[in-house]
Parts: structure tokens; sequence; C-alpha cells
């Protein structure tokens, strides 16, 4: 047994490393490893992601769709919420999804599947429509539509949600793609309003911050 282990271990190393390798375009990688599991090609993006920051290379929508779903998954570890955004100590917390495609949905569903944060199982709701009082703990708007999404985010003003949009000027956190790469800015003012607490770690790797007062 501890023979099978140690190979495993060597293995997984060694395929971390030849990801890396091909990390500036990990789209190459993944198609020439079609048989790698899905949690372990997802798991070695989270480990790119976590080596080289805010930096994850995107070369077509469905390696776009998996990084973004390990994000949504990380950010998670890096936001703290007060008890008081759940219902009780049991209380799942609740990623709602509005406005996504399928694909994405199915994706975050597989990555998150099994998972969860600070003992608290993970749940997907994906949502219509929106009020103040969702029981969202993290809500990820995938609308291209400014207006539509700014209206949405006010409907959750002031309430203990962590908001995660497509466009770098919406929600608490925005996703951006500069240079074929994955980035995100922090409205950190926004998750003071909303009574969440960012970690320093996760602002340090935001290309713009607004700094909360």
């Amino acid at each position: 047994m501890a023979v099978l282990i140690v190979k495993s271990v060597f293995s997984f190393q060694k395929l971390v490393a030849n990801f890396l390798r091909y990390f500036m375009s990990p789209a190459i990688y993944l198609r020439k490893h079609a048989k790698i599991s899905f949690k372990t090609k997802l798991a070695l993006i989270t480990l790119a992601i976590t080596v080289s920051p805010g930096h994850a290379a995107i070369a077509d929508e469905s390696l776009e769709d998996g990084v973004k779903a390990a994000y949504l998954y990380k950010f998670s570890s890096y936001v703290d919420w007060p008890s008081t955004a759940f219902a009780s100590p049991t209380s799942p917390f609740t990623v709602c999804l509005l406005g996504s495609s399928d694909h994405f949905n199915n994706t975050l569903k597989k990555v998150i599947q099994g998972e969860s944060v600070n003992g608290r199982k993970i749940v997907v709701n994906e949502v219509q429509a929106l009020v103040k009082e969702s029981g969202c703990h993290i809500l990820y708007i995938g609308i291209s539509d400014l207006q539509r999404s700014a209206v949405l985010l006010e409907n959750v003003r002031g309430s203990n949600v962590l908001t995660v949009s497509d466009n770098a000027s919406r929600g608490i956190i925005g996703f951006t793609i500069t240079n074929n790469r994955l980035r995100f800015n922090i409205d950190d003012a926004a998750a003071a309003e909303n009574g969440l607490v960012i970690s320093s770690r996760l602002l340090s790797l935001a290309i713009n911050v607004k700094r909360r007062e």
C-alpha cells in the first residue's frame, strides 16, 4: 500500500510539473491528457492559480469556465461572512448562479461536489430573480447586459453576499480577460458595505482594488 501511495504521489507531481510546463497554454495540456479525470484537471488548474495567482491563461471557452469555477470555489476560502449570514450552525454555504450558461453551471457543480466551507456543505442554486434575503453567500452573475446586472446587484446591496460578475466594473469581484489571461478586480468598499471581510492575500491578487474607508 505504501508503495502505491508513493507511486501515486510521484505520478501526481509529474502531472503537475508537466502542466506547469504547458501553463502558458493549458488547453494543449488538457487535450493531450484527455483521460485525466475531471477532478484532477480542475485540481491542476486550481494549483496553477495558486502557484501563479491571477494569471491563468485562457485558450477556449471550456477552459475559461473551468478556471472561473475554480476561482469561484477558491474565493470562499478567502472571505469571511458574519455568523448572521447563516440561519443556523449547520446551514449550508450557498452559491447562486444567475444568467450563466448550462456548461458553466455544470462545471461548477462538478468542482464543488463533496466540498465544504468551514464545515458547511456547499450547495448550488440556479436562480432567476433576486431579493435582498436571497440566502446566497456567493452570487455569480453571468449577464452581459450592464443595465440589468446593475439592477440585480442593487437588489442585494447591503446583504451578506459576495457578488461576482463577468464585468470588471460590476460586483464585489469582477472578472476580466487581459492579454488572454483571466484576472479580476475587487471592490473592497462594496464588500464592507455587505458586511464581508476579504483577506489581504486575495486582495493582493487583484489587478485593481477599491479600498474600504
